[in-house]
């Protein structure tokens, strides 16, 4: 009797077996807290976990490298008893700012939006609140740091002297002339208001001219859809046309952020996709291989089906497969490529599945003088056409920097 008493104390007092899992333990925790799954799916599998050894300095430091502490503490705070007291304090406390930061924000776009209607310019709400209220349903559960306004480039300069009577004024000193190259190259002009820097960004195109993504803006314009938060209402990107664009914001950045895997695989289970559009709009576009890239790398950070046509192209691409595996292992080791290398740009041709569009990004990385040339050298407007010589040049320098290391 003696014997099996101790034996059930020994049973009680045992520590939990170690869990094994494809990463470390904090980045498991991290991606089960953050999973696209009901809560009653999403809390044993974060109990399994939470109750592993942690080092809660990495698990924090891991949350606001990927973006994800909001909805880390939105999950865990149910396990109050198993997490430090001192960093639930801080999990709690950046809720809570980004929470206000949050309802700022969006408060300001719907003044902007407001008056930019007013004034006869259309515009559309991208990523930031509608984004947060349409693929989590709740604005607090994301971050985001400033607002993203999709308009007509034809519109620019006449919102750029709208927003300046609204107390807002241009994070770029330009020049007339570089303005309208600018406007031709780039894809965002940043504002600020009072205290807050780059809090707007006026946008005409989603990625730089030289990434050779060439989205119709127009057909957006003609799919958005309202999305709701409170009892405001935005036009934003219909979430076909979000799913696309969130590839290829993702792509820009090499998706070095959880958040960006995230936001995809939060927005596949709460909205009903048209699939069909999707695809046919990738292969317009030439994008299929940044979709298919994007939803392995959801598939493989998040687990879940993906649309049976993204799974047999997958499953037939050993190009799809090889950058997936890639980009996860540099995301998990937080290894993001510098965007001036070779690597990156080799990585950029990579991802584009037909050779017209790689030729496209290289001539235009090779022809596309901009703002790092104009601050290198001021030339007078009858020499501008010298830029292209200074941009070969400052790209020489950081194609010899790298093999030097």
């Amino acid at each position: 009797m003696r014997a099996t008493f101790m034996s059930a104390a020994t049973a009680a007092i045992r520590p939990k077996p170690i869990a094994k899992g494809r990463f470390r333990p904090e980045l498991e925790l991290l991606l089960a807290a953050t999973a696209p799954t009901s809560a009653s799916a999403r809390t044993p599998r974060v109990g399994d976990w939470i109750d592993q050894p942690l080092d809660w300095e990495i698990l924090k430091d891991l949350a606001d490298a990927h973006g994800l502490g909001p909805l880390l503490f939105w999950t865990t705070q149910k396990f109050a008893e198993s997490i430090p007291a001192s960093y639930l304090a801080k999990l709690r406390a950046h809720y809570e700012t980004n929470a206000r930061k949050n309802l700022l924000l969006s408060r300001m776009l719907v003044e902007v939006q407001e008056v930019l209607q007013r004034a006869g310019v259309p515009s559309l709400a991208w990523k930031g609140a509608t984004l947060a209220a349409c693929a989590y349903r709740d604005l607090a559960h994301r971050e985001f740091s400033d607002i993203d306004l999709l308009v007509h480039r034809r519109d620019i300069l006449a919102a750029k002297e709208i927003l300046s009577s609204a107390g807002f004024r241009p994070a770029l000193e330009l020049t007339a002339a570089q303005e309208r190259s600018y406007l031709r190259i780039d894809n965002e002009l940043p504002f600020h208001r009072g205290t807050h820097e780059n809090v707007l960004e006026l946008q005409w195109r989603i990625v730089p001219h030289f990434y050779a993504v060439d989205f119709d803006l127009e057909r957006q314009f003609e799919r958005a859809v309202l999305t709701r938060i409170g009892d405001a209402e935005y036009r934003t990107l219909c979430p076909e046309d979000l799913l696309l664009t969130l590839c290829v914001h993702g792509a820009k950045h090499e998706w070095a952020r959880l958040s960006w895997i995230c936001d995809v695989a939060w927005l596949l289970r709460s909205q009903n996709l048209d699939w069909s559009h999707i695809q046919h709009e990738a292969e317009m576009v030439g994008v299929e291989r940044i979709l298919l890239v994007t939803l392995a790398l959801t598939r493989h950070f998040y687990g879940g089906s993906l649309p049976r046509f993204a799974q047999a192209e997958i499953a037939d691409s050993l190009e799809v497969q090889r950058l997936t595996l890639q980009i996860a292992d540099r995301i998990v080791h937080q290894r993001a490529l510098d965007i001036s290398s070779p690597e990156y740009f080799l990585l950029m041709c990579r991802l584009r599945e037909r050779w017209r569009d790689r030729i496209r990004v290289v001539q235009r990385l090779l022809f596309t003088p901009g703002p790092g040339e104009w601050a290198t050298v001021s030339l007078p407007r009858a020499l501008s056409p010298m830029y292209l010589a200074v941009r070969g040049i400052r790209l020489s320098g950081k194609i010899i920097a790298q093999f030097r290391r």
